[in-house]
């Protein structure tokens, strides 16, 4: 890092608080990654439950309903696009921790690279796993090689 940058990083929060992580009791967590890997985050997230946490949001639902009605985003209405991503806003921002699953292909879902750096700004403990795609993803609090690692810590939080 040069002199600029360091100076420029002093006093900034890198490492995230983690007194979000409420020890003992359950905690809110949102999970983002790609659309396309849907049910990939639908199972994580009922591990997630079965660990007794609460998944803040989950926004495979909405996707699901509107392929079975075949519509795309590109099909929806400006408003339902803004409603939807508004949720998933809030949902981020509510979470104690947000979980970043990156996609199998990294470029294939900007709105989970979104979601997480909301999660980044909003200062919620964040956790990442999967390809360290990003010179972003080092500013999570814990980077996992896989899913399941991930997994794992979280399951030792309890």
């Amino acid at each position: 890092m040069s002199d600029a940058t360091d100076e420029a990083l002093r006093g900034y929060p890198i490492q995230l608080d983690a007194q979000r992580l409420r020890s003992g009791r359950p905690l809110r967590i949102y999970i983002a990654g790609a659309s396309k890997e849907m049910d990939l985050i639908s199972s994580y997230m009922r591990k997630v439950e079965s660990l007794g946490h609460t998944i803040s949001l989950d926004w495979t639902v909405p996707i699901r309903e509107n392929i079975a009605l075949g519509k795309t985003d590109a099909d929806l209405t400006k408003e339902d696009r803004k409603r939807h991503a508004n949720a998933d806003m809030f949902a981020v921002g509510d979470a104690d921790l947000v979980w970043l699953l990156v996609p199998a292909e990294p470029k294939s879902s900007l709105g989970c690279w979104i979601e997480f750096g909301l999660a980044v700004a909003f200062g919620c403990h964040v956790i990442v796993s999967g390809p360290n795609a990003s010179i972003f993803c080092e500013l999570a609090d814990h980077l996992f090689a896989t899913h399941d690692e991930a997994l794992e810590w979280l399951r030792s939080q309890k």
